[in-house]
């Protein structure tokens, strides 16, 4: 699977997305210092477009799925393939979290407000 992403990265045209690295120099952002908001923007549209049913937690997604999220995620972002593996960490990590505070709202709103 990081074959698949690493081929994304090293696609000709992807300058001008937002570059992921964790020294945050120049316009780079890195997870919990994303002031602009992008990397939870995207996970959530994620969640709210690709979810075929509901799950407990990130971790019960099914590995395709998850998979799949973090193909989409590459497509969005750029950064340097030696990272790869740091970034799946740090996505996951915040997968993780978005996926819990989401589920509590759509909890909250009652089984039929979950995302289709």
């Amino acid at each position: 699977m990081l074959a698949l992403v690493d081929d994304l990265l090293n696609a000709s045209g992807r300058k001008n997305l937002p570059n992921l690295s964790p020294d945050r120099e120049g316009k780079d952002i890195w997870f919990r210092h994303d002031s602009t908001g992008k990397i939870t923007k995207q996970i959530l549209k994620m969640l709210k477009s690709d979810l075929p049913k509901p799950y407990p937690t990130y971790r019960s997604l099914p590995q395709e799925i998850q998979n799949r999220w973090f193909r989409a995620f590459a497509q969005e972002f750029n950064w340097d393939s030696s990272i790869t593996e740091a970034v799946r960490s740090a996505y996951n990590v915040q997968a993780v979290v978005s996926f819990k505070s989401n589920l509590s709202v759509w909890k909250k709103r009652g089984a039929d407000k979950f995302p289709k």
